[in-house]
C-alpha cells in the first residue's frame, strides 16, 4: 500500500495511507483557494508525489494551513467521510493525531 507524508517540521512528521493522504492534501488545498500554493498542494495529487513539507510554504501560508488542519480537518472528516468506511474511527483519530502535530 502506498503512503504519504507531511512534515509539519523537521522533527514531526505525518503518515498515513495515500488516499487519506491525498484527501487532506485536498482539504488544505480547497482551504487555501485558487492560487499558487493550492495549486502546489493540488500538483502533489496529482504527481503522485506522496510528500508535502509545510516548511516550504510561506510562513503567512504554513499559518493558514495549520488553521484549516486544527480547526475544519476533523470536522470536515466527519461529515464528508462515508460511515462505511472501515475503521471509520481510527481514520479521524489518525486526522485528530496530524491537528495536534501541527498545533505542537
Amino acid at each position: 500500500m502506498m503512503a504519504g507524508t507531511i512534515a509539519v517540521r523537521h522533527d514531526r512528521r505525518w503518515s498515513a495511507a495515500s488516499w487519506l493522504f491525498e484527501w487532506v492534501v485536498d482539504f488544505v488545498a480547497k482551504q487555501l483557494g485558487d492560487d499558487a500554493d493550492a495549486d502546489q498542494l493540488r500538483e502533489v495529487i496529482e504527481e503522485n508525489l506522496g510528500w508535502v513539507d509545510l516548511s516550504s510554504f510561506a510562513p503567512e501560508v504554513r499559518a493558514r494551513i495549520g488553521e484549516s488542519i486544527r480547526h475544519q480537518l476533523v470536522p470536515a472528516a466527519e461529515a464528508e467521510l462515508p460511515s462505511s468506511l472501515p475503521n471509520r474511527q481510527q481514520v479521524v483519530k489518525h486526522l485528530e493525531e496530524l491537528a495536534e502535530l501541527v498545533d505542537a
